[in-house]
């Protein structure tokens, strides 16, 4: 049979557990949110430009390298800044339905419109994958919030 002491004693032991799991999981917790009014995006490079387009799409692949960073209101990084990443292109008129952009999460090709979120820094690396043989121009949009950014991806 438990005491009246010892029941009190584990009442306390059980509150302070359960307070200390409580404020250790609000630590870990990892909370997403999309920027708010005012915020800032940029990207770098804000443009990439290749000549030496030779005519026809024919998949001659440059990987060109982005950083995305989301900055709030009062200039501080965002980290799990939720993003979405497009790619708006014109096609040349000789091939119009060939893809000449892919978009890259690290070494996977990822369907756009993307949504990802920023990490350390407020920032978001990603890779357009673009095919340099023909010409044409286009854009890797990012938005959040109300806070968007474009780079300026050509071929010439």
């Amino acid at each position: 049979m438990i005491n009246n002491r010892s029941f009190v004693n584990l009442i306390i032991t059980l509150a302070l557990a359960t307070t200390v799991l409580t404020l250790v999981s609000c630590g870990i917790e990892k909370t997403e949110h999309t920027a708010p009014f005012g915020s800032t995006i940029t990207i770098n490079p804000d443009s990439t430009t290749t000549t030496g387009a030779t005519g026809a799409c024919s998949g001659i692949w440059k990987d060109s390298i982005f950083v995305i960073t989301v900055l709030d209101p009062d200039g501080d990084p965002m980290n799990n800044a939720v993003i979405e990443i497009t790619l708006d292109w014109a096609p040349n008129y000789a091939h119009p339905v060939v893809q000449a952009m892919q978009l890259y999460d690290g070494a996977s090709a990822v369907t756009v419109p993307y949504q990802a979120t920023t990490g350390e820094f407020g920032t978001k690396t990603v890779t357009v994958r673009h095919d340099i043989s023909c010409a044409y121009k286009g854009q890797l949009e990012v938005f959040s919030g109300s806070a968007y950014a474009q780079a300026d991806i050509e071929v010439n």
